[in-house]
């Protein structure tokens, strides 16, 4: 394996993929075969990545398209809407309901990129190589998503956000 390869091979960029997955698909089983399938296909075309200049990116535009092909899948399979990925454990927080709900809220484009953003991290310009879309672009989507994301929790908060 080449060294450009090994960098996503690496445990937390690997977690990083699992979750991005998890942010479309909404089930966990899902996102841990769309992941493996994107590593196995990284390791068995080792030409696929010769052109390449950001692995890492590549590999999250790689489980992104995975996970909208399952998407696509389980609709037609189905005919119905995707399950709820709101669904958390017993013991989970209102907090943490709250959230998972605002989240699902979203629009699919601002959901990744609050995902990308304040979950695993990755800069405005970062996402936009990722996504196709201008730093600029992705700042202004971010803006909305976030405050699309107050506005719900506010709305279901009878109490409002305390500060």
């Amino acid at each position: 394996m080449d060294k450009k390869v090994s960098e996503i091979f690496e445990p937390q960029f690997i977690d990083k993929l699992y979750r991005f997955a998890l942010c479309y698909l909404g089930r966990r089983e899902e996102a841990e075969d769309t992941v493996h399938d994107v590593l196995e296909r990284f390791l068995t075309r080792r030409t696929v990545t010769d052109n390449v200049v950001n692995i890492k990116a590549f590999a999250m535009i790689s489980v992104r398209n995975s996970s909208l092909d399952r998407l696509r899948q389980r609709r037609e399979m189905t005919d119905v809407i995707p399950e709820d990925s709101s669904a958390v454990g017993p013991d989970a927080s209102f907090e943490a309901v709250l959230l998972r709900k605002a989240l699902d809220s979203l629009p699919l484009r601002e959901r990744e990129i609050v995902h990308l953003k304040d979950i695993e991290g990755y800069s405005s310009a970062e996402i936009g190589e990722m996504l196709g879309l201008g730093d600029a672009h992705v700042r202004v989507l971010l803006s909305r998503a976030r405050k699309k994301l107050r506005d719900f929790i506010e709305s279901e908060n009878e109490y409002g956000l305390r500060r």
